[in-house]
């Protein structure tokens, strides 16, 4: 039997617009987002990706909560954005999005929530299967 490397999904957000709170997205999204001002601002002007990251990753657990808090941040100060999720098999164009899975903060908390129950049921799963009760 042969497996394969299985990569997470990645997310590839895009902010339309600063509106009036360009200083406030820019700290907020730097707090998870290693990306300077300059592109920032330029992936704004182009409608380009702030970044494409994958959604789970062990070096940054704290990313999809992170991220959720970020886009809930934009959708309750009305800031225009575009979220998709990037599947193992696909690189992300941003001329052909009608190909992603569009990510909204209720989706992506549903995303995340899925996670956590899957591999809080592989744990349980585990010590039962190695007699290790809780």
């Amino acid at each position: 039997m042969t497996y394969g490397v299985l990569n997470m999904a990645q997310v590839a957000l895009i902010l339309e617009d600063f509106g009036t709170l360009k200083v406030e997205v820019i700290r907020a999204l730097r707090t998870f987002c290693t990306s300077s001002i300059s592109d920032v601002t330029a992936a704004v002007a182009a409608s380009s990706p702030l970044f494409v990251s994958p959604l789970f990753n062990r070096d940054h657990p704290e990313f999809p909560v992170q991220l959720l808090s970020f886009i809930d941040w934009l959708e309750t100060n009305s800031l225009p954005y575009r979220a998709y999720q990037v599947l193992d098999d696909q690189h992300f164009d941003a001329d052909q999005c009608d190909r992603y899975y569009v990510l909204t903060a209720s989706r992506l908390k549903n995303i995340i929530s899925t996670r956590v129950d899957s591999l809080e049921q592989q744990r349980k799963l585990g010590r039962l299967q190695e007699g290790i009760e809780d």
